[in-house]
């Protein structure tokens, strides 16, 4: 057995340390019951839903046992109960209204209404709002809380009441609706996390293949977390616009249903395309319908809120459903985990269905939250499945670009990668930077090609660039642009190092033993700074017009010794 590695010994030491710590911690805990505690934040305020009483046809108080209640109206339609009040400090009283009107009386003055004003026809109520009503300082007097139902089932209802200053009662609303205010803030969080995950994996190279699966399910987890702070009550802190709370609260559910649906549109495999859209006309007819039955004042989304759950429940099955049938999951538990999560989901959304058809509001809201916490977790698994699917996608594309800018016969970089370079060059970044293009080009390539086969042809173009790289290859880069044409780019070289470089790559050529078959190679080159793309266009030219003049030149010097060799051997006697 070898002796133990410096790196293990470290986390043992470390794991030994976290040890440690959470044993003092534990310790700490244990040992500090006699502790005093500093709070900081105020108790809660005290519920105030005992002793309201309501005034019956006969003049009798009958007191209710507690609030929330349900209690008769009176001639008026409105609905009043009284509280005996004995403060010797300032109080402040909290109430709720659900779509209802109020006003409260102390010993029969007025200190407080509220009424729906201002508002369209076709809107009876705006939605559910919290109360908050200083008192004065009095010995005996009477509290009159009066409440008229806006809506159908609305008369005669009164939720809880509480009492204290305002910053106990605000710390008691946010308590009393925490689950909504997490789960509003985790699917927010969730929705604007997707949402840019879903941007940042979006292909730019097509505009007409881009999966956008991932933006409309954050943007639907989105729309669903500020539905559910709203549902909270807690944006009523940062706004008292009832218009904007009506919209938050109703028409923010048919944004909802349309990212819901854009998402479903965006899985949808072709050969199921025709089903999707049969589906989407349904669920767009019964949406508008329900808009419709609104804007005209026939039926208010308050009492047609079952058809929309109903949606929601239709399009909740239809996402699960191609899901499973469509999206590849890395395991099969993690499909398991899909299904189990969205069918409970389902389930509980029925539920709630059910309990809304009963006015059971407390249950409903109860269900709602873990129907919406087994949907956020089906959707975690749904954002995990298709990240792993976009990154595996970007992956792949890297590697095409990288083999899209490589040639795979000599291994330098390709003629893409030139054309690359010159369009997303950084002019700014390299200003005053002098560069240097040389051009190469392989003499007599075809008909090398032509009389002793390609092979042999792309065996000497690969010694040929053997030569390059030996010599340019840590100082530049090296493009094929053509079959036996070249580019080499040099940055920060003066002419005087360019010339020596030039004299080695010719003694790398004249003594390459990689093939038999010797070859030469014509080169020219152009000094340049480069301040926009014709300034690489024009030096690519330069270096072209001096390369094909050398060509020209090492051709004359071919031609003038083969005819010395003809002349000497014409000559009888003389060997050759």
């Amino acid at each position: 057995m070898g002796k133990p590695k410096a790196a293990d010994v470290l986390n043992v030491l470390i794991g030994l340390l976290l040890l440690w710590t959470c044993g003092v911690c534990a310790w700490v805990m244990l040992h500090s019951d006699g502790v005093q505690k500093v709070k900081l934040l105020p108790p809660p305020a005290q519920n105030y839903n005992v002793g309201w009483y309501y005034i019956d046809e006969d003049g009798n108080n009958v007191y209710v046992p507690t609030l929330p209640a349900k209690i008769p109206v009176d001639y008026d339609g409105r609905a009043r109960l009284y509280h005996n009040y004995v403060a010797y400090n300032r109080r402040t009283i909290c109430f709720s209204t659900h779509h209802q009107d109020a006003v409260l009386f102390l010993n029969g003055i007025e200190l407080y209404r509220f009424q729906l004003e201002g508002n369209p026809p076709w809107i009876q109520s705006f939605r559910s709002l919290n109360h908050i009503v200083n008192l004065p300082i009095v010995q005996d007097s009477t509290i009159c809380l009066e409440l008229k139902g806006l809506v159908k089932g609305r008369d005669g209802e009164f939720n809880e009441v509480y009492m204290g200053d305002r910053s106990t009662i605000l710390f008691r609303l946010l308590t009393n609706r925490a689950d909504k205010l997490s789960m509003g803030l985790s699917l927010t969080i969730f929705g604007i996390i997707v949402m840019l995950l879903g941007f940042t994996t979006i292909s730019p190279v097509n505009s007409a293949t881009r999966d956008l699966s991932l933006v409309y399910l954050g943007m639907t987890g989105l729309c669903l977390g500020i539905w559910q702070l709203e549902e909270s009550r807690c944006l009523q802190f940062f706004f008292g616009n009832q218009a904007l709370h009506w919209c938050l609260e109703y028409m923010l559910q048919f944004g909802i249903l349309s990212f819901a649906l854009l998402f479903v549109r965006s899985v949808t495999p072709v050969k199921m395309t025709g089903v999707t859209n049969v589906f989407t006309g349904i669920i767009l007819y019964f949406a508008g319908l329900e808009l419709v039955l609104q804007l005209t004042g026939t039926i208010q989304i308050t009492n047609s809120a079952l058809l929309l759950y109903m949606m929601f429940i239709s399009v909740c099955f239809y996402i699960a459903f191609l899901i499973v049938f469509t999206l590849k999951f890395a395991n099969r538990f993690l499909k398991w985990v899909f299904c189990i999560s969205m069918c409970v989901s389902i389930i509980l959304f029925l539920s709630v269905i059910l309990l809304g058809a009963r006015r059971s509001k407390t249950s409903t809201d109860f269900w709602l939250t873990i129907a919406l916490l087994f949907m956020f977790f089906s959707l975690s698994v749904v954002v995990y499945q298709k990240t792993i699917e976009k990154f595996e996608t970007m992956k792949e594309a890297k590697l095409y670009e990288k083999l899209a800018l490589v040639d795979f016969n000599t291994g330098v970089s390709s003629k893409t990668a030139w054309f690359y370079l010159v369009e997303k060059f950084d002019y700014a970044e390299h200003v005053g930077q002098i560069y240097c293009l040389i051009m190469f080009d392989m003499n007599n390539l075809k008909k090398l090609n032509d009389t002793l086969g390609h092979l042999v042809g792309d065996k000497v173009i690969n010694a040929f660039c053997d030569c390059m790289r030996e010599v340019f290859g840590d100082k530049g880069e090296i493009y094929r642009i053509g079959g036996d044409e070249f580019i080499c780019l040099l940055e920060g070289m003066e002419e005087d190092g360019v010339k020596k470089l030039l004299a080695e790559f010719d003694r790398q050529v004249a003594n390459q033993k990689e093939t038999d078959h010797k070859f030469t190679v014509a080169y020219g080159w152009a000094m340049f700074k480069p301040r926009s793309r014709e300034d690489f266009i024009a030096a690519q030219q330069r270096a072209d017009s001096q390369m094909y003049d050398m060509k020209k030149r090492m051709k004359a010097i071919a031609a003038m010794k083969v005819e010395s060799a003809s002349a000497v051997a014409a000559v009888p006697g003389t060997a050759l």
